[in-house]
């Protein structure tokens, strides 16, 4: 039996966010298993293979250090995204009940009026809720809160206070950089 006829679904961006935080995991755990033992044993010896891997690791610190910084400010315009969404939906939720409320069926003709304005009327209500509606799914793709939780943890756990300055270590990937510095 297939998973993807079980699997629960999820819009396209949740899924790139929760792919984010599984990768960020088995890194850590490779850092933290044997792959990260055998970085570590180049210890402080220099030359270009242990200089280049200092300097990657070094690198790949930065960016996720960079990546935690970032998801603050996500995390802030996610606040304002979610309130922007919950008036859209309930301006979906308006629309489609005045839709509903509003059709003429064969009223204007029994009052002996034009029916192309009610039709008007009618087909605009219809289109605004469409455009509503798309635009509820776009802001579909958009990180979840415990998304962007998990993501904040796993960086936590790699780059300790560098991803938090209110945690007192250095997490694995800190440690593992500070195994293999260059002593000065």
């Amino acid at each position: 039996m297939s998973t993807a006829a079980t699997a629960p679904t999820a819009t396209a961006g949740q899924g790139i966010f929760e792919a984010l935080r599984v990768s960020l995991a088995d890194f850590r755990d490779q850092v933290e298993r044997v792959p990260g033992h055998k970085i570590a044993a180049i210890g402080h010896r220099s030359g270009t293979i242990p200089d280049l891997v200092r300097t990657t690791l070094s690198a790949l610190a930065d960016v996720l250090a960079w990546l935690a910084g970032a998801l603050g400010s996500v995390a802030d315009v996610l606040r304002v995204v979610d309130s922007a969404v919950a008036l859209i939906e309930v301006a979906s939720d308006m629309l489609a009940g005045l839709a509903g409320g509003l059709s003429f069926g064969d009223l204007p003709q029994g009052l002996g009026l034009d029916p192309a304005p009610f039709k008007a009327v009618g087909d605009a209500i219809g289109t605004g809720n469409e455009v509503l509606s798309k635009g509820i799914k776009a802001v579909q793709v958009l990180p979840r809160p415990e998304d962007l939780a998990g993501i904040r943890r796993e960086l936590e756990l790699l780059l300790g206070k560098r991803a938090n300055p209110a945690l007192p270590e250095q997490g694995s990937l800190g440690e593992l950089l500070s195994t293999i510095a260059v002593e000065r």
